[in-house]
């Protein structure tokens, strides 16, 4: 469902893209959203680090498509702005990224 923390939001739900075995042990991130006048104050970081804390207290990966739809950040960018909270590639194109849970 949806998810907020400040003027933070994003969408976490089972993903289609995950063959079915694995749909219960995944969640999709999408739409990650920070107003433009708020960006730059951590607020999307800060919820990426909430929900990388709730995907490890369930032993749940989290799985990222890194479009952005409204930023004027690149692929690269956005794919590095993830790479830093824990998620790395599994696919190029379109590019895909994912965090394991950490115990």
């Amino acid at each position: 469902g949806k998810r907020v923390l400040g003027p933070a939001s994003c969408t976490v739900s089972y993903s289609r893209a995950v063959p079915v075995h694995l749909r219960g042990k995944v969640r999709e991130v999408s739409g990650l959203h920070v107003p433009a006048d708020r960006r730059g104050e951590g607020h999307g970081a800060a919820l990426l680090e909430t929900l990388g804390k709730d995907a490890d207290a369930d032993g749940l990966a989290l799985m990222v498509v890194v479009e952005p739809y409204d930023s004027d950040a690149s692929t690269f960018d956005l794919g590095n702005w993830y790479r830093a909270h824990g998620f790395v590639d599994i696919q190029v194109s379109p590019r895909v990224m994912v965090r394991t849970p950490k115990q």
